[in-house]
């Protein structure tokens, strides 16, 4: 086959081109900020969303805020996409704050690695311990069709990522957390939150009440020890029982005897005379819970009280 000179001259030098650009090591981020709200919500919040590119320095930023009515679900994105180039190696930012009217009711700020390369950049999200890809709470990259919070490859330089915050704020009732902490991620993976063994934590999603066994695993990745949701929590945690005082209908535990012979062994939790917070030990000896003799029993003033109950930190 003959080809003509100036068409075959052409065609070289549109290999060269693409070739060029792609040996550039540049590259073109462009990111969308969006919040998925897995239960409708029950009241007016404002979500305000700040977007930044870092290339050897900040060289781009959006802040924007979107105020959403009650009875909002679903997945809800920003109005403003943040868009720069990046030579090779850079970092995209984004936050989200969750605010009603008297107060802010969650809080997440991540990263993802950029690697350009023309029309084969590479994303990586920062989850934080906190991957929502395949459901639940947390983080992750929407890109070339998929939910992902490990590499994005090859992305084009005209596509668009997205970065999706998954929240459940239908779940918190505050009746239902007995007075303790709650359990949060974020705080975990940062440092804030520090879990000793014998603490108690609140879990906003299952709605109970879980002891710490294991200090350092309780401190560990949430994806794998939150407490009622991590992949192998129960490594880190107990499930504890507490219920509310069913003749004055406050927040409390049993205070003993009350619910005497339905205590489950290494779970129920009863208030002691002396106001201290007492756990039924796990079988074997936590059938000596259910025995009705306050004389031998009661948690810390029966003759063998430490037979059955072993008292909480405060």
């Amino acid at each position: 086959m003959k080809f003509d000179n100036k068409k075959l001259l052409l065609m070289t030098l549109i290999a060269l081109s693409s070739s060029a650009v792609h040996a550039s090591g540049w590259g073109t981020a462009k990111q969308e900020a969006c919040i998925n709200l897995l239960t409708p919500i029950d009241k007016e919040i404002a979500v305000t969303i700040n977007q930044y590119i870092n290339d050897s320095g900040i060289v781009a930023t959006t802040n924007e805020k979107i105020n959403l009515k009650d009875g909002a679900h679903g997945e809800i994105c920003g109005r403003k996409k943040i868009v720069h180039d990046i030579y090779v190696n850079g970092r995209v930012g984004v936050s989200w704050k969750i605010e009603d009217s008297n107060s802010t009711l969650r809080e997440f700020s991540t990263e993802s690695s950029f690697n350009g390369q023309g029309a084969n950049n590479d994303w990586d999200i920062d989850e934080k311990g906190q991957c929502a890809a395949y459901g639940g709470k947390g983080v992750y990259l929407t890109g070339k069709g998929d939910k992902s919070c490990r590499f994005i490859k090859d992305v084009p330089d005209e596509s668009v990522i997205k970065a999706t915050y998954a929240v459940d704020l239908g779940s918190y009732h505050p009746s239902n957390d007995h007075g303790y902490t709650h359990y949060n991620p974020e705080q975990v993976v940062n440092g804030q939150q520090k879990w000793a063994v014998g603490s108690l934590a609140f879990s906003e999603i299952t709605q109970k009440v879980y002891e710490c066994l294991q200090g350092n695993l309780c401190n560990e990745s949430p994806s794998y020890y939150e407490p009622g949701v991590g992949q192998v929590w129960e490594q880190a945690w107990i499930e504890t029982s507490v219920k509310p005082e069913s003749d004055k209908g406050g927040n409390s535990f049993y205070v003993y005897p009350e619910g005497l012979g339905d205590y489950k062994p290494g779970i129920t939790v009863v208030r002691g005379r002396d106001g201290g917070s007492y756990r039924c030990l796990p079988n074997p000896n936590g059938g000596w819970c259910n025995i009705d003799s306050a004389l031998y029993y009661e948690p810390g003033f029966g003759i063998a009280w430490q037979d059955a109950w072993e008292l909480l930190p405060n």
